[in-house]
């Protein structure tokens, strides 16, 4: 079991990188900000589409993360017509905000 523990554990000299802040080892996910943005044009495309392309030419929504969808029904009575609307808005402090002058901590609650 000794041997075992031996392997779990770091060497002393062994380098820490934060991923979070460091630029040189960025993550492969973009930030959230920019996924609600890319969900918010691909509905705008979609909902520009003629009714004759939308079936072939319309476009999936991606895979993202820490997103929430709101679906919204709005009816016009004077038309005849529903419409379902979705909006995006981001889930927790992800990403980290701007860092302020109460915290240097960019995911506490006072730097939002």
């Amino acid at each position: 079991m000794r041997k075992l523990r031996k392997r779990i554990h770091l060497p002393a000299d062994a380098e820490v990188i934060d991923i979070a802040a460091s630029e040189e080892f960025a993550s492969s996910n973009p930030l959230v900000q920019e996924q609600v943005e890319t969900l918010q044009a691909i509905q705008e495309y979609n909902k520009a589409l003629p009714k004759s392309r939308k079936v072939k030419d319309a476009l999936p929504e991606i895979t993202t993360n820490n997103i929430g969808a709101t679906k919204q029904i709005r009816r016009d009575f004077k038309k005849g017509t529903v419409e379902m609307v979705t909006k995006y808005h981001q889930v927790g402090i992800v990403d980290g905000c701007v860092k302020s002058e109460l915290s240097d901590d960019k995911y506490s609650l006072a730097s939002k």
